[in-house]
């Protein structure tokens, strides 16, 4: 199974990710053309290799006349579906912008849909996601995971002042996954938009063993003296795990007012061929 691994090591964005995959396969045409196939009309796509760190790494930047600064989450709904997308990439794509719209109206006590996306709802951000996951595809990547993510410090300047790093919406989109604060003095190392692409597209860890295909970096914004500020992407091969999966099922009830002659009859009772059940009692 062709799988694709996120190494987050000086954390995510969904321009470092994009960078990312174009080093390991996918398209720059295809990506040239994204902001037409959206619809979005007068965006130039620059890409173009930059150093960080003495590591050489993809850079892409979406050159966007004015527009309006962000979106509700229905008009980027209409603008997802639109798109010409295979169904399942719009579909992910429109649960990645829903999760960003349900951390924020969570942080700021708002409905989903009342929730004006300033940042995320950017032209930009929006190409982002949606080039990164159709991107995926484009590569046959059935499964993505993620390593460790490395948040930043300090403070970061949002439409709603000065807040912590990581901002409240990222670090709720990323509970449930691996994170390490630092390096010091980097500043925002995770986006809402990074931060929204692991929390729908990652299975989770790593796996312990895999077969690397090919691999590449994703330049971030910022150039940091001595280290390399970028994404490193891994497409690898691993077993197929569906063939040594097996589902479990476990049902369990409180039985009241019955005799334990009788229940433990039930619990002589022949297991099929083939299956495993484990049965306790309490009475």
């Amino acid at each position: 199974m062709r799988v694709a691994i996120l190494d987050p090591f000086s954390g995510i964005a969904g321009d470092m990710t994009l960078g990312g995959l174009l080093q390991v396969g996918l398209d720059p045409g295809w990506l040239r053309a994204l902001p037409a196939t959206l619809g979005i009309d007068d965006i130039k796509v620059d890409i173009r290799e930059v150093i960080r760190g003495d590591i050489v790494c993809q850079k892409v930047e979406f050159d966007i006349p004015p527009q309006p600064h962000g979106r509700h989450i229905a008009e980027i709904r209409r603008l997802v579906a639109g798109s010409g997308a295979p169904v399942h990439v719009r579909e992910r794509a429109d649960a990645t912008f829903t999760a960003i719209a349900t951390a924020e109206g969570e942080i700021h006590g708002m409905p989903a849909d009342e929730v004006h996306l300033h940042e995320v709802g950017a032209v930009d951000a929006i190409l982002d996601v949606v080039g990164v996951i159709w991107g995926l595809d484009q590569l046959a990547v059935e499964r993505v995971y993620c390593g460790s993510i490395s948040l930043g410090d300090g403070t970061v300047k949002a439409a709603h002042g000065l807040l912590p790093v990581p901002a409240p919406a990222t670090l709720k989109l990323l509970e449930g996954h691996a994170v390490r604060p630092g390096p010091a003095g980097s500043g925002e190392l995770v986006t809402p938009t990074g931060a929204a692409l692991v929390h729908i597209l990652s299975a989770g860890p790593p796996p312990t063993e895999y077969t690397p295909v090919r691999s590449g970096f994703g330049a971030g914004t910022k150039d940091f003296r001595g280290r390399a500020n970028a994404l490193r992407v891994i497409l690898a091969d691993v077993d197929h795990v569906g063939d040594h999966e097996e589902s479990l099922v476990e049902l369990v009830c409180d039985i009241d007012d019955m005799s334990p002659e009788y229940l433990s009859a039930a619990l002589e009772l022949p297991v099929p061929p083939g299956r495993w059940m484990s049965r306790r009692s309490r009475c």
